[in-house]
């Protein structure tokens, strides 16, 4: 017990323990200070002791499923000389004054924010506090700056989920370790060109890559802020510009159905079986078309569908899919074409000039609208497409790319971003959000 320093953590070393006790799941210890001569600070003549003040001081040790519970006491001096008459209380540095909790609660709280599956009354409750004093902490000790611009960074457009101005977020990374450069507002307009202005030029100029996505105001961007650097687009975008049209001509799809079952002599009594069965296909395996083809696991054992109220198997859902309309096979398998493109290309950089020239001729001559438009896109970012796998090439060395899925690096961070949110149940402050996701990000990437 003598060790109470090393103990609780405490930066008192002459303090000690004079009584403990356990109630319950919480224990209670009385610390104290020995006896000693003072002198007055300010005349240097003998202080006079007024007594010993109790305050209650919690502490965060929860080992063993206990509340430590300290009672500290304090003692009081007064000079004795009647011309000074100075009067102060013992000081000690693991609590400061009028406080009820020691300073290392508050390193635990803000520790506690990385976690960013935990909302602030969780914190609270945890540690016998109110939101508003957990979340005062954290604003009072976490304001992280922007970090230096990288080799390669990624400028992605992130949902926060958020009303007002931060529904929207530009999110920059380092793509090597995907740290979170920064995290700033898309409104108003102005705040995007002031943040990149406010970046020194010569730092700009030492960045050699900027992954953006198919935009132009975002080619734009990258162009006057980043004169050196190769305009990259990674195929997490390319492939969205696939992904979106489809997913809209699925729900255009599904409008059409419900449209026609109203008109059918059946409308009174609600949808069709066929109908019904249609619209659960389409909105419940729609995957089956939209996701990467080597993801999907084809299982061909039957189980009874609760919904269509038969023996269906993965085979068996695909083939439904592709019997509403023939289009939904053609869609899949062009799209598939495009996500072999990328992954072949990421192994071999040198073929992905050739390739992708005869991706573009196959899609012009589809005879499909949705990939003759992406074919355009494609012959307009050509060259930005193509350093994705340059870059690939530079500074992978077949190690780092194989650990982290090109098709995750941007995504990751937004999903995040949208969880904070509906785990806040609507954050309002952009500012505690930017902050709050930086300091979770950057301790897992190592960026701190």
């Amino acid at each position: 017990m003598d060790n109470i320093s090393e103990l609780l953590g405490l930066e008192d070393s002459n303090i000690f323990i004079s009584e403990s006790s356990v109630s319950g799941n919480r224990k209670t210890i009385v610390l104290e200070t020995p006896a000693c001569a003072r002198l007055c600070p300010c005349c240097g003549a003998r202080m006079h002791s007024r007594g010993i003040k109790k305050r209650s001081i919690s502490h965060p040790d929860f080992q063993g499923g206990y509340e430590l519970m300290i009672i500290l006491k304090q003692r009081r001096w007064r000079c004795t000389d009647p011309d000074c008459a100075y009067t102060c209380n013992e000081d000690f540095s693991f609590v400061d004054k009028r406080r009820r909790s020691t300073n290392a609660a508050d390193e635990m709280i803000v520790s506690s924010f990385r976690d960013l599956s935990v909302t602030a009354s969780d914190i609270a409750k945890r540690f016998n506090t109110s939101d508003t004093h957990v979340l005062d902490i954290f604003h009072r000790y976490v304001k992280p700056d922007r970090l230096p611009l990288t080799d390669i960074i990624s400028i992605d457009l992130a949902y926060t989920g958020m009303s007002g101005e931060g529904k929207h977020a530009l999110l920059i990374q380092d793509f090597l370790t995907g740290a979170p450069i920064d995290l700033i507002q898309t409104r108003p307009a102005s705040a995007v060109s002031s943040f990149f202005s406010s970046v020194p030029a010569e730092e700009r100029g030492r960045v050699n890559y900027v992954l953006i996505d198919m935009t132009d105001s975002y080619a734009a961007a990258a162009k006057k802020y980043f004169p050196n650097a190769k305009k990259v687009i990674d195929p997490l975008h390319v492939l969205q510009q696939i992904t979106q049209p489809v997913s809209a001509y699925i729900h255009s799809l599904e409008k059409e159905i419900r449209r026609s079952a109203r008109n059918t002599s059946q409308a009174a009594s609600g949808l069709s079986a066929s109908a019904y069965g249609s619209l659960y296909i389409l909105r419940e395996y729609r995957d089956l078309i939209l996701a990467d083809h080597e993801h999907i696991h084809y299982d061909s054992s039957l189980r009874m569908d609760p919904r269509l109220h038969r023996l269906m198997n993965t085979y068996m859902y695909e083939e439904a899919l592709f019997k509403i309309s023939p289009r939904h096979k053609v869609l899949r398998d062009l799209k598939d074409i495009y996500t072999d493109f990328s992954k072949s290309s990421t192994k071999y950089p040198e073929r992905a000039a050739d390739e992708l020239n005869e991706l573009i001729s196959l899609y012009s001559g589809c005879g499909d609208s949705i990939f003759e438009e992406f074919a355009q896109k494609l012959e307009k970012y050509r060259e930005a497409v193509l350093n994705y796998f340059y870059m690939i090439e530079k500074y992978g060395c077949g190690e780092i790319y194989e650990k982290r899925n090109y098709y995750t690096t941007p995504g990751a961070a937004n999903r995040k971003l949208r969880d904070l949110t509906l785990l806040g149940r609507g954050l309002r402050n952009f500012e505690h959000l930017r902050n709050r996701f930086l300091f979770a990000e950057r301790k897992e990437n190592g960026a701190e």
